[in-house]
């Protein structure tokens, strides 16, 4: 389980800077071709990042460190068990557990 996680965190860091090699490529052909000055202009044009920009979103429990995915387990006499997903913080809190999508 902990290798897939992980192997799926390690695809989305790779794609995050494949994307970003990507946009510098762009950045720096778009420099070549109107010039730094021409471009701090426009960027000096646009909006600040805002920390408002950020505050419809909201993380859900499946983004979390501590979220285990549902899973099937092999049981000893060759059956299956389906495991609902649950945050391992919680459950060693003996807490309830939430709906994924609680965060």
């Amino acid at each position: 389980m902990y290798a897939a996680e992980q192997t799926k965190r390690e695809a989305y860091q790779d794609q995050a800077a494949e994307e970003w090699d990507f946009a510098l490529s762009e950045l720096a052909q778009l420099v070549r071709r109107w010039g730094k000055a021409a471009i701090a202009k426009e960027l000096s044009n646009l909006p600040e990042t805002d920390v408002d920009m950020w505050k419809d979103w909201v993380p859900s429990c499946h983004e979390c460190v501590n979220w285990r995915c549902a899973r099937t387990f092999k049981l000893s006499d060759g059956s299956l068990y389906a495991a609902d997903g649950f945050c391992k913080t919680r459950a060693g809190a003996s807490l309830e557990q939430m709906p994924q999508d609680y965060a």
